[in-house]
C-alpha cells in the first residue's frame, strides 16, 4: 500500500520520529553468524527532544549490513529478541519494550527499532542508564557491542 493510496510511509514516518529526538549516543556491533563470518552494525541511540514526550524513553535504532534474505532473517531472530520481559529481568527500571518491525530501505540493508520505555526508579543520569542498558541488550540479542560513543555530554 503506498501513499497515493492512504496507506502509511514507514520511511517518512522513521524519519518524523527521529525529528522529535535527539542523538544520545551509537556503538558499533557485531554478530557471529552461524557456520562462520560476521555481520557488523550500528545502534543510534536517542531520547526525546525536551518538551517533545511526556515518557520517559530511549530509542535504540540497529542499522546492519545485510546481503540477502538469510542474513536479513537471522538479524531479525536476533534482535527480536529484544523484548520487555527479558529487559525486565536484566535491568529492574525498565517498563517496557516497544520494538518495530525491521524496515527495509534498500536490498543489502537492515533497521530495526526498539524504544525502551522507563519506569519512575530511573536514574537521571543517561551514563548510569546506558551502562546497564547495553551490555543487557547485547547480551539477550547475542551480539558484541564495542564502546559506547557520547555525541552528547550529557
Amino acid at each position: 500500500m503506498d501513499k497515493a493510496d492512504g496507506g502509511v510511509d514507514l520511511v517518512r514516518e522513521f524519519v518524523d520520529l527521529y525529528d522529535r529526538e535527539e542523538m544520545l549516543a551509537f556503538f558499533e556491533f557485531r554478530l557471529e553468524k552461524p557456520g562462520g563470518g560476521e555481520i557488523e552494525g550500528i545502534c543510534r541511540i536517542s531520547r526525546p527532544k525536551d518538551g517533545r514526550s511526556n515518557l520517559s524513553y530511549l530509542s535504540l535504532g540497529f542499522v546492519a549490513d545485510a546481503p540477502d534474505e538469510e542474513t536479513r532473517t537471522w538479524l531479525d531472530e536476533k534482535l527480536g529478541r529484544i523484548d520487555g520481559d527479558a529487559l525486565r529481568a536484566a535491568v529492574p527500571f525498565v517498563a517496557e519494550v516497544l520494538p518495530m518491525s525491521a524496515m527495509a530501505t534498500s536490498p543489502e540493508s537492515y533497521i530495526r527499532q526498539a524504544d525502551i520505555l522507563f519506569g519512575d526508579e530511573t536514574p537521571e543520569d543517561s551514563r548510569a542508564v546506558l551502562s546497564m542498558l547495553v551490555p543487557a541488550v547485547a547480551a539477550i540479542a547475542d551480539f558484541h557491542a564495542r564502546e559506547l560513543v557520547w555525541w552528547t555530554s550529557s
